[in-house]
């Protein structure tokens, strides 16, 4: 093998521990045997065509198994692909044994060989927060607490910012949870989002909020699902640089006193508890707001729409534009879209918790009369009120599924 695959393993075993050794099971992201996972792109052609035929082995033998065990017992339905179809290695692998296949990506009916229709996702992931029981969104005051911990995978950083205003949403409050993070966009006073060099953009964890003698607090993580930098939303809070006064661990009593400056928050040698103080520079307007789902197109993928009718026309304009489109032989190969998801999500959706739904977690539907301050009953003061009056989806998403089989009678 090592001949073949230009590699130097000294044993199909351990030779030194993971990530370092040299056996095969020692194989990790940075070890001597095979420096980076990208890197084994650049090896020799047998190593690639190698992976290729396992990768396509091990597609064909689940797409055999499983529809061959369906068919036996249920053999009059069509059997679709896995969601999300996007590997080529399982398009070729998956030919000729499902019926249907699941992508929005045209290449994928043009690669087949036995042409299947496929299954449309029209960017159904659409969310307005804004528009929605979810909205979370405010000014930030210019003052933070730094905190790092010492946790199983090393050091974690922890940024505490407090609210400039009251809580938009107080009813909302009870959602955020120590644990269960959310994600928070950050904008300038013209509203504009905010890039403050790490990729793929400025958005961060929300880990917990609460109120304490300050008032209403955010702790954000440094690390977590598409965050920004700590140090870039710490310096553009209090300036430059600040100095903190460390306290105790998990807040206990203060320990000796003693100066820090903050440059880049890098963690310290003790789990560190700091309040920044700025030192001089004029703190910059920063707004904050939940973060959304929406069409790349529209450049609000991170922020969402702001109006539950602007979610209605993207699935409008998603769903015309993937079941009118025509492969390269000039079929329509699309048979169907879906929408995600009939509810929103709540707070047990750790990481989702987005404006997904056709009906509130209350379950009022937004159609302008449910998901308002009155509720389903038309009743104010019952469990069901919202916070706020929402606005009508339900009438363009209905609009535009009716509206669809007219326009394929015009393409008889």
């Amino acid at each position: 093998m090592n001949i073949a695959w230009g590699t130097a393993y000294t044993t199909w075993e351990s030779d030194g521990g993971y990530n370092t050794g040299r056996g095969f099971l020692d194989q990790g992201k940075t070890g001597a045997s095979g420096a980076k996972r990208q890197a084994f792109k650049t090896r020799s052609r047998a190593l690639q065509a190698d992976m290729a035929a396992f990768e396509r082995q091990i597609f064909e033998r689940y797409a055999k198994l499983i529809t061959s065990t369906i068919r036996k017992y249920d053999p009059h339905h069509l059997i679709i692909t896995p969601n999300a179809l996007s590997a080529k290695a399982a398009v070729e692998a998956f030919d000729g044994y499902f019926d249907v296949f699941w992508s929005r990506d045209r290449w994928v009916y043009d690669t087949l060989t036995r042409k299947r229709p496929l299954g449309a996702s029209a960017m159904s992931y659409l969310t307005a927060e804004r528009d929605s029981p979810l909205r979370l969104e405010g000014w930030l005051a210019p003052q933070f607490e730094v905190q790092s911990i010492v946790t199983h995978r090393g050091r974690r950083q922890y940024l505490k910012v407090w609210h400039a205003d009251n809580t938009p949403n107080q009813k909302f409050r009870g959602h955020f949870k120590k644990g269960h993070p959310l994600h928070m966009a950050l904008f300038d006073a013209d509203q504009r989002m905010l890039n403050m060099g790490a990729a793929p953009g400025n958005v961060y964890d929300i880990l917990q909020t609460g109120t304490d003698h300050r008032g209403n607090w955010m702790q954000l993580r440094s690390r977590g699902y598409r965050s920004g930098l700590l140090s870039a939303l710490a310096r553009r809070l209090v300036g430059h640089v600040a100095d903190c006064q460390p306290a105790g661990p998990r807040g206990g009593p203060h320990t000796a006193f003693q100066s820090l400056t903050v440059r880049s928050l890098k963690t310290w040698r003790q789990p560190t508890f700091c309040r920044a103080r700025s030192n001089g520079a004029k703190p910059q307007p920063t707004y904050y707001r939940r973060r959304g789902l929406g069409s790349p197109a529209r450049h609000s993928f991170r922020t969402g729409y702001d109006r539950q009718e602007d979610r209605a026309q993207a699935w409008h304009d998603g769903l015309y534009q993937g079941l009118m489109e025509q492969a390269a032989n000039g079929d329509y190969f699309r048979i169907g879209a879906n929408w995600w998801k009939f509810s929103d999500n709540g707070s047990t959706f750790w990481r989702e918790r987005y404006n997904f739904g056709l009906v509130t977690i209350r379950d009022n539907a937004y159609d302008g009369r449910e998901a308002t301050t009155r509720g389903a009953d038309g009743q104010p003061g019952t469990a069901d009120d919202e916070a706020r009056d929402y606005g009508d989806l339900l009438t363009g998403v209905t609009r535009a599924n009716t509206g669809l089989y007219e326009a394929l009678q015009q393409r008889k």
